[in-house]
């Protein structure tokens, strides 16, 4: 029942984005270095690990408000939180760990 419930909302949350808001990083227009490619990938992936983050947060939240009586069902809310709250560090960190590499090779 919960794969089912989280899938539901995954695919509510995730087929308007995928259909009217992404467009493939790599068609529009020519990239001719690698730093063009990752910096077109990180700003297709970076909504959308967004919003997963936030959902798997939220989820977490939900399995510790729901599971008082039972110390597996708090342990896997924190667990979530925090799995997700490092994850969300991940991605706003490639972000910064890219204009650092650029810095260091003098591209723009």
């Amino acid at each position: 029942m919960k794969k089912v419930l989280i899938s539901t909302i995954l695919l509510v949350i995730l087929i308007p984005i995928l259909c009217f808001g992404v467009r493939d990083p790599l068609r529009d227009g020519a990239s001719q270095n690698l730093d063009e490619v990752i910096e077109k990938i990180l700003s297709w992936l970076f909504p959308i690990a967004l919003v997963v983050a936030v959902l798997m947060i939220l989820i977490g939240a939900f399995m510790l408000v729901t599971g008082g009586a039972s110390p597996d069902m708090v342990n896997k809310g924190k667990k979530t939180i925090i799995y997700a709250l490092i994850g969300l560090s991940i991605v706003i960190i490639s972000k910064g760990i890219l204009e650092l590499v650029r810095v260091i090779l003098g591209i723009n």
